[in-house]
C-alpha cells in the first residue's frame, strides 16, 4: 500500500531550520579557527602587572572604537566583512565559504575570531566575536582587551 504524502514544512518552519544551520555552521567554523591559533603554552615567568592591592579602585578606560563595533555582531545593522577588512587590515588568518566567512586577527595577547555569516542580501555580516587567548593555557582576554589591541594595530599601521 503507498504510504500517505508526506506535508512540506511551512516557510517559517524552514526558515528556522535554516537560521538553525547557520548558527551551528559559525559556531562550529568558530571553535575550529580557535584551536587553529593556539601554540604552544608560554614557559615565560608571569609578569609583575596582575591584580591590583585589595581596596584600590581602578578606573575603567572608556570601551575603544573597536569594542563598539564588535559588540554590533549579529543585528541587522553590523559591519560588513569589507568594512571590517577596511578599517583593521587584512586578516592573519581568512577562510571564506559560499554561506559565510572566518577571518582570525593575532593581535599582542589574543586572537581575535570574526565570523560573518551571509544576509538575505547576499552581504557578509558580522555574526560572532570570540576572544582568545594568544597562546594555550593563557587566562582568556575580554572583548574590550582584544578591541583596545586591534585598535593600537590600526594605529600602528597607520604610522608605519
Amino acid at each position: 500500500f503507498p504510504s500517505a504524502p508526506q506535508a512540506l514544512p511551512t516557510a517559517p518552519q524552514a526558515a528556522n531550520a535554516c537560521g538553525m544551520n547557520k548558527r551551528f555552521l559559525a559556531a562550529s567554523l568558530l571553535s575550529l579557527a580557535l584551536a587553529a591559533c593556539a601554540t604552544t603554552p608560554s614557559t615565560a615567568p608571569p609578569s609583575g602587572r596582575g591584580v591590583p592591592p585589595r581596596g584600590v579602585v581602578v578606573p575603567l578606560p572608556p570601551a575603544p572604537q573597536a569594542a563598539l563595533l564588535l559588540r554590533q555582531a549579529g543585528t541587522s545593522d553590523a559591519p560588513l566583512l569589507e568594512e571590517v577588512q577596511r578599517t583593521w587590515g587584512q586578516a592573519d588568518v581568512a577562510r571564506r565559504e559560499a554561506a559565510g566567512a572566518l577571518l582570525t586577527y593575532r593581535l599582542q595577547t589574543c586572537a581575535l575570531v570574526l565570523g560573518f555569516s551571509a544576509n538575505s542580501l547576499n552581504q557578509m555580516r558580522l555574526a560572532a566575536v570570540e576572544p582568545g587567548p594568544r597562546r594555550f593555557g593563557d587566562t582568556p582576554p575580554s572583548l574590550d582587551q582584544c578591541a583596545a589591541e586591534l585598535d593600537a594595530r590600526r594605529a600602528n599601521a597607520r604610522v608605519g
